[in-house]
């Protein structure tokens, strides 16, 4: 699926700049472990660090990569693991662009782009969904507008294993501002873990998200992602 991904964005970008965000917990950390086949420190950053790396290969208009700080549970103590998977990548590719933050604000050609790892839930209900970010991106744009800095064009957050997106159109006087919000999933499968961060969602979403860009403004959303049901059933 991750393969897939690189190999989609690689189709889609053509000879035009890709900027990769890689949102957050690259490793599980000591407690959420049970289920990997190489679950030591050293293995789960060498892995993630593999996986960045890919993106360096496959992408060759690649520009830029933007790490977020992950959840402290999987990142070990003093986020060493994050540090870890950034060294890595650094000592291979001296030269790339690559930064680890916590919450960044970038600008990519006139559009901004707010992103972290953290952000808010889903919603209880199936029909509430995206109605909490909904909420939350109103939120980060009036206080962009009341702080006088950058309104987001795009806001991506993760954490909550699943898939989440959300229109947005503010009027700044007669200035007309397009906003999409996102909650980007994992690559996690339907491990007790996610299980419970889900409260037992039938359906788990994994992939990623392609956002194309083209004269300041944000034109399409591409989602490369899979989703499969994995409760077991049965007729008896």
């Amino acid at each position: 699926l991750y393969r897939d991904g690189l190999d989609k964005t690689k189709e889609l970008a053509g000879e035009d700049p890709v900027y990769f965000i890689y949102n957050g917990d690259f490793t599980q950390g000591n407690r959420f472990k049970e289920f990997l086949s190489y679950p030591s420190m050293p293995d789960q950053m060498q892995i993630a660090a593999d996986l960045i790396c890919r993106s360096v290969k496959e992408l060759p208009t690649l520009k830029a990569i933007r790490m977020t700080r992950s959840t402290q549970v999987h990142a070990y103590e003093e986020g060493v693991a994050d540090n870890g998977v950034l060294q890595n990548i650094r000592g291979r590719y001296p030269e790339l662009d690559i930064e680890l933050v916590s919450h960044g604000l970038m600008n990519i050609g006139g559009v901004w782009v707010d992103y972290a790892h953290h952000g808010p839930a889903g919603g209880n209900r199936s029909w509430l969904k995206g109605n909490v970010m909904t909420y939350y991106a109103k939120s980060v744009v009036s206080d962009a507008m009341r702080d006088n800095n950058p309104i987001p064009n795009i806001i991506l957050r993760a954490h909550k294993h699943e898939r989440i997106e959300v229109p947005l159109i503010t009027f700044r006087k007669d200035e007309r501002i397009q906003t999409v919000a996102m909650t980007i999933p994992s690559f996690q499968l339907m491990t007790p873990h996610a299980q419970k961060v889900t409260q037992s969602e039938p359906l788990c979403t994994n992939g990623m998200v392609a956002i194309e860009l083209e004269n300041n403004k944000v034109i399409d959303v591409h989602w490369f992602a899979n989703t499969r049901s994995y409760r077991y059933e049965e007729t008896l």
